[in-house]
């Protein structure tokens, strides 16, 4: 009698949030998680032919442990501080996922990410078969436009190397796509978005009364937040109000500089991110360097207009002057002109954020990402 062939296995080590799982609540809802991976998991669920194990690292355990749900495995390893396991080359982590991937003996490798251990490890795993890179965030390009400190410089020394390692990859955008053949030219890249979580595709837009942009992400030089508050200092913006969701190392600074139409909410959870969408006349990120950002595609997938910069590489879901704007990084004045515009009339707004609406939606749905990267996955083991 034929045996039937077992399903292939594929170890993929990335940061996913582990509170959002079943069982693993208790988990804090902080630290450098990828939040979009959220979403993919439950679409994961009932992939055919296919045995997913994923690795996390978690500070708030001293012992590894498995956790099984929605027919998948999550492998929760406990690990060193960020600073003892970069000067150490992620010695204690690579060995931990080493004992993982011995134990799972998976048919792919998929690492996510060069800003943490999961890449590098998945660089030197003894393993001899397929290996697949996804791009999250891209610290060479980061370091190149707006410097960085001695411990960033040397989280992002690993990144070149890592990359350099793998003959193929996925990228959320194009502009992400060429970031990684700038540092491997071979590298094979096939573009797969991250899905935005149902909880933005549920709101309904209802723009407020009052003309209203909002902000949400790290308030760092490299978001571009200099030039917001210079932006929305400016006498013809004063009658538009600016929220600021987040915080980061310019917060008090800023503050201190900005005028007051300027709001500022500090950290919120994704649900109160979401009201704060719904309720806008549109999104401003004026980074300097994203390859994404996912809060780009959130504001579009709840239908506002957004304003960002060519620099951003989901500025691919802005119709510049249709459904937003797409300005230079830096540009103050073309930022000024945009927020003019967006807010000039209610209806003005309103058409904007309708222009091509259906469309983002469709195309930023978790299973259709969820499907893009099985199917990959499928082709890489077969």
């Amino acid at each position: 009698m034929k045996t039937a062939e077992r399903s292939r296995r594929v170890l993929v080590l990335a940061d996913v949030p582990i509170w959002t799982l079943p069982g693993l609540e208790r988990f804090a809802r902080s630290g450098p998680y990828a939040t979009w991976l959220k979403s993919l998991v439950p679409e994961f669920e009932g992939t055919g032919g296919l045995e997913l194990h994923w690795v996390v690292f978690s500070k708030e355990v001293d012992q590894p442990f498995t956790h099984r749900v929605r027919g998948q495995s999550f492998h929760v390893l406990p690990r060193w501080k960020k600073l003892l396991s970069m000067v150490s080359g992620y010695h204690f982590e690579v060995r931990r996922i080493q004992s993982v991937c011995d134990e799972v003996e998976p048919d792919l490798i998929h690492a996510w990410g060069s800003e943490d251990v999961y890449g590098w490890a998945c660089r030197n795993l003894r393993f001899g078969g397929p290996r697949l890179f996804t791009l999250q965030g891209c610290l060479t390009e980061y370091l190149r436009i707006i410097g960085g400190g001695a411990l960033f410089r040397l989280q992002a020394a690993y990144e070149k190397p890592t990359i350099r390692s793998f003959s193929v990859a996925t990228a959320e955008s194009p502009q992400a796509a060429d970031l990684l053949r700038a540092i491997q030219p071979a590298i094979d890249v096939t573009i797969i978005d991250y899905g935005v979580d149902q909880l933005f595709h549920d709101q309904e837009w209802s723009p407020c009364r009052e003309p209203t942009l909002v902000w949400v992400g790290a308030v760092t030089s490299r978001k571009g937040i200099l030039d917001a508050v210079e932006a929305f200092s400016r006498p013809e913006l004063s009658h538009v109000k600016l929220q600021i969701v987040g915080e980061g190392d310019m917060l008090e600074e800023m503050r201190r500089k900005a005028t007051a139409n300027v709001e500022w909410l500090g950290k919120l959870d994704r649900i109160e991110v979401a009201a704060k969408l719904a309720g806008a006349w549109g999104f401003l990120m004026p980074t300097h360097a994203d390859t994404g950002p996912t809060v780009v595609k959130e504001a579009r997938v709840v239908g506002l207009p957004v304003i960002t910069t060519t620099a951003a590489g989901a500025s691919c879901y802005i119709e510049d002057g249709r459904s937003g704007h797409v300005i230079e990084p830096g540009d103050v004045d073309a930022m000024v002109e945009g927020v003019r515009s967006l807010s000039s009339s209610l209806d003005r707004c309103l058409e904007m954020g309708r222009c091509n609406w259906e469309e983002t939606r469709s195309s930023l749905r978790s299973e259709a990402t969820a499907a893009a990267f099985a199917d990959l996955y499928r082709r890489l083991v077969t």
